[in-house]
């Protein structure tokens, strides 16, 4: 009964350390601050990394850049219209295979670069309005976009090579009809499962390659989440949609885990604000790993991120601040 006694005591213990990590957030200093790329100052960003190069997206004035690891730019393309190369808004970057996709609202576009050169190499009109969130690429290199306002469930198109929907399919919050509904962030995983995420109201659902659901999770479970929904002033279930926050203002899913940040305390004080939530995530698991808290020195400190980058190659973080639009590159915590 003693051994007993210990054992229990023991394990105990070790749950208990895990819940003080999940609640006390673990602050990050930047290793590099980058206010600018040739001259340029960033906008609205969207980033991606590949073994040796980052890529940089900026909406206004709008270019396509690759760097170095240091940010030593290698090449740039800055020509704005609404010419076949041309960009004009444009809102996302992704490095797959040789190319650069980019999602280029403003001409209600997807385009392609080489991502050697920068070099263009062809642009495919979007058959309809999708958000301007997160979009992704197959293996096939077919395009899926998350549409506005769908009626039923097929809130996703999947559109092939020449600007052709070949096939809708998606899902909606378990609330009560209407915009408000929506999943707006959607990523590939490993296995071609979809995950899809809300702004609004923070669900977070996967769906197989064939489109049925597999598993839902709801993040407002977690502490950090649920404070956020809870300081809002408006019913997010009833609100319409010109009047709804958005709760979850980034996410991005790399190597099993889910990054996330969201509009924490809206309206309070913001002195104990957490920026960034890892979770890790499988078809049947969605567990809070560990919450970041960043530290510039700032006016960024406090507010969530504009923008966010999870480089799992080289254990960095990229960070752009909601108020001076810098970027910020961050060690990436072992959890």
């Amino acid at each position: 009964m003693k051994y007993l006694a210990l054992l229990i005591a023991v394990l105990f213990i070790g749950c208990s350390s895990k819940e003080v990590t999940h609640s006390s957030p673990i602050l990050l200093k930047p290793t590099k601050t980058i206010t600018k790329l040739d001259s340029i100052f960033f906008t609205n960003v969207s980033l991606f990394t590949d073994e040796d190069r980052i890529y940089i997206l900026n909406q206004n004035p709008a270019f396509i850049a690759a760097t170095d690891k240091n940010f030593n730019l290698l090449w740039i393309r800055n020509e704005e219209g609404n010419g076949p190369s041309d960009l004009y808004f444009p809102e996302q970057v992704k490095a797959f295979k040789e190319k650069l996709f980019v999602l280029d609202h403003g001409n209600q576009s997807l385009k392609q670069f080489e991502k050697t050169s920068g070099d263009f190499i062809s642009s495919l009109k979007i058959p309809e309005p999708v958000q301007r969130f997160r979009f992704d690429v197959t293996q096939e290199e077919h395009a899926l976009f998350t549409v506005f306002n769908a009626g039923n469930n097929e809130n996703v198109i999947k559109v092939n090579r020449i600007g052709e929907v070949i096939k809708r399919f998606g899902t909606t919050f378990p609330e009560r009809q209407g915009p408000n509904r929506q999943m707006k962030y959607l990523q590939l995983d490993e296995n071609g499962n979809l995950i899809l995420i809300g702004a609004s109201l923070p669900y977070v659902e996967l769906l197989d390659h064939k489109g049925e659901s597999i598993n839902r999770f709801d993040l407002s479970k977690y502490e950090p989440i649920k404070r956020a929904l809870d300081s809002l002033e408006v019913n997010v279930g009833e609100a319409s949609r010109n009047t709804i926050p958005t709760i979850i203002t980034d996410a991005q899913y790399k190597e099993g885990k889910l990054y996330v940040s969201f509009t924490d305390r809206i309206g309070l004080d913001r002195g104990k604000a957490r920026n960034l939530l890892v979770i890790r995530l499988s078809e049947r698991d969605c567990e809070l790993e560990a919450i970041y808290k960043f530290q510039t020195g700032t006016e960024d400190d406090h507010f969530n991120p504009k923008y966010f980058h999870v480089d799992a190659i080289d254990k960095k973080l990229y960070v752009q601040g909601l108020v001076t639009r810098y970027i910020y590159v961050f060690d990436l915590p072992e959890t």
